[in-house]
């Protein structure tokens, strides 16, 4: 869970700014921490997503936003969780001779798990599997373990994204609540009516 304090030079900034006209300070700072929240959100899933070859959407699953700030509870949260790790035919798995390759990093290079198998023969599957990929326990036809790469949270960890992530956050959060005070400046001299 991220969570950082709120910048108390920004929020004497806002509270300036919103003096002659009839908004509420919490009510600002509560729009400005929700702002924060859905784009550190977005920041994490970017972040995750250029690091390992995982789709969007399965990395979406992983991370939400806790509940909405509001002017009585000027608190929310970007929740990364603790997932099990995903099953290798998220990461482009291929059947090949010697086994199935798969490329978990985004930059790096396919790796090879030999004698393992997708289906029959190299690029014809088995729709049973549905699109997994398993490896023998030993010589006999059974047992068969399913493989697995890595999961989002794992990739999250041992990144180290956590402090690079409060600090965005924070700086994000500043930039929010400016956005507050410059709108609200405008909304005083009259240059926008909401």
């Amino acid at each position: 869970m991220i969570d950082i304090d709120l910048p108390q030079a920004e929020v004497q900034a806002l509270k300036r700014s919103i003096e002659t006209l009839k908004r509420k300070l919490p009510n600002e700072l509560a729009i400005a921490v929700n702002e924060t929240t859905h784009k550190t959100r977005r920041a994490v899933q970017d972040s995750i997503k250029n690091k390992v070859a995982i789709k969007a959407g399965t990395i979406a699953k992983s991370i939400r936003k806790g509940s909405r700030a509001s002017k009585m509870r000027l608190r929310s949260a970007v929740i990364v969780g603790a997932t099990a790790r995903l099953p290798l035919k998220e990461f482009g798995p291929n059947q090949t001779a010697a086994g199935v390759t798969y490329k978990i990093e985004k930059r790096g290079a396919r790796k090879l798990v030999t004698d393992s198998f997708m289906g029959p023969t190299p690029r014809k599957r088995n729709p049973k599997l549905g699109g997994h990929a398993f490896k023998r326990r030993g010589a006999t036809r059974y047992p068969i373990d399913k493989l697995h790469g890595i999961s989002p949270w794992g990739t999250y960890v041992q990144s180290g994204m956590d402090t690079p992530t409060r600090a965005e956050a924070t700086d994000l959060l500043r930039a929010r609540i400016m956005e507050r005070v410059r709108v609200n400046l405008l909304r005083a001299d009259g240059t926008i009516k909401r």
